[in-house]
């Protein structure tokens, strides 16, 4: 085990839990209805827009830090450079049709548009996508390295300071608490990389020190293996925390523009975390665990206040993403899951159900923590069994040329999470060194989203709007 952080950098990582607890709770008794539970009255302004979708889209750092140590410059492109492209395509075609709908979730409105049994269906999928495993297994290892202490008991304080907060004070004490994340991260990274930069030089240091495939693209990835992560990419369009947020802005045009501006700061961060990944693979022993090569980086050439200072802002970046995760995943399993739609307005219901689903979330995540502890599989597994079943239905609630009856819907549906699921077990089943190997190398997220298509395609049938739904589709076309 790696010698903790000195006194004086753990002094300041204990004085950012506190400061982010008591932001988390001291609003918490303003809530008056299940939209300000929920989406926070839907008056966010673009500051806090910005600020709650830049940091909660960005919580996979230590995957990030194992995938740019393992891969170099292609990080850019697969975690980067496709995710602003579909994020793009939310802005100009999808962020004024959510906002001006009426439903709170994913799975309401896929209730609303095609009936009760596709809105619990798709709240299944919802709620693995939104599984907070990897932040939850990310967060554990990073105290466990601060403080030199057990997983197990990183585990368990993970799990305190995270579900405190959100138990009480729901969306608004996670948005609350973003906007100090948003700040941390960018400050965090660039003392680092302001400090290597002073003792190392730039770009010739990493050129003398770095194998040359990982400064080119597809570099030792290869160009099939990077045309999956475009295609899990595709999560932007089905996120839960971008229909989140985007829900509850003051009006479409705060979404829209906001969405265009976090592009231009996910671009730079990226810039930030590559950079970073790079000088470690330049600067860290061969053997090392990649998932921690950023703390490791900074325990060894940064000061140690400085360490406290980088540390804390690797931890709110991954707590934006728990916190949010971990709130959609309980209001998923706890709501959807049993109506069908989170349509209620009994906010002591809500909250209620809310707290259960949020026991149950945890419990699930550490499931999934134990049977993997690869960052970067859990987005891989996670991805590619949700995406095929959920990207087509929703789209087609917003565009008329793609709307189906019902039927052909939860079909298509149903259809998608029987291939996509049905391929990634025989690939399991043929794993090599707990990597699934797949027929023809193809993965399970292709036939998954091919056989979507195939049914969407199968019957083309003028779409009868259900009760209710009338106004919705008139706000759409307006």
């Amino acid at each position: 085990m790696n010698e903790p952080l000195a006194l004086p950098a753990l002094l300041v990582i204990i004085g950012y839990f506190l400061v982010v607890v008591w932001l988390g709770l001291r609003r918490t008794g303003s809530h008056q209805s299940a939209d300000s539970y929920l989406l926070a009255s839907r008056r966010l302004t673009l500051p806090f827009f910005i600020a709650t979708l830049v940091s909660t889209w960005y919580g996979g750092i230590l995957g990030v830090g194992e995938f740019s140590y393992n891969y170099g410059l292609v990080n850019w492109l697969a975690l980067g450079g496709f995710y602003y492209a579909f994020a793009l395509v939310y802005a100009l075609l999808l962020a004024q049709k959510v906002r001006q709908g009426a439903d709170l979730t994913i799975p309401g409105r896929l209730a609303d548009n095609y009936g009760s049994v596709a809105g619990r269906f798709s709240s299944l999928f919802v709620f693995i996508l939104v599984t907070p495993a990897p932040y939850l297994l990310m967060m554990a290892k990073l105290l466990s390295l601060s403080f030199g202490i057990g997983f197990p008991l990183a585990l368990l304080l993970t799990l305190l300071v995270t579900v405190t907060y959100v138990w009480r004070g729901g969306f608004k004490a996670v948005v609350v608490t973003d906007l100090l994340q948003f700040f941390l991260m960018f400050a965090g990274f660039a003392v680092l990389l302001g400090m290597l930069y002073h003792q190392f030089g730039g770009i010739e240091f990493i050129r003398q020190r770095v194998p040359a495939e990982l400064l080119t693209i597809p570099g030792p990835l290869g160009w099939r293996e990077v045309l999956i992560w475009g295609f899990i990419a595709l999560w932007t369009l089905v996120d839960p925390s971008f229909y989140q947020r985007v829900c509850a802005v003051d009006r479409p045009a705060t979404a829209r523009r906001g969405l265009i501006i976090s592009i231009l700061f996910w671009f730079v961060f990226d810039f930030m975390t590559t950079a970073a990944g790079l000088y470690a693979r330049a600067l860290l022993p061969v053997g090392i665990d990649p998932t921690l090569s950023y703390p490791l980086l900074a325990q060894q050439f940064l000061p140690v206040l400085l360490q406290g200072v980088f540390f804390a802002a690797l931890l709110a970046t991954i707590m934006s993403t728990l916190d949010s995760y971990t709130f959609l995943a309980a209001l998923t399993l706890a709501v959807d899951l049993e109506t069908g739609s989170a349509g209620s307005t009994d906010l002591d219901r809500i909250r209620c159900r809310t707290r259960w689903g949020l026991l149950w979330t945890v419990l699930f995540s550490l499931l999934m923590i134990y049977y993997t502890e690869s960052v970067i599989q859990m987005w891989l597994t996670v991805g590619q069994l949700c995406i095929p079943v959920l990207l087509l239905p929703l789209l087609s609630t917003y565009f008329p040329l793609l709307r189906r009856s019902s039927t052909v819907v939860f079909t298509a549906m149903v259809a998608a999470a029987v291939a996509s699921a049905g391929w990634f077990a025989w690939g399991l089943w043929q794993a090599v060194e707990g990597w699934p190997v797949y027929p023809l190398g193809i993965e399970p997220i292709y036939p998954g989203l091919l056989i979507s298509v195939v049914v969407f395609g199968l019957r083309i049938k003028k779409h009868t709007p259900r009760h209710g739904e009338t106004e919705s589709l008139v706000k759409n076309y307006n």
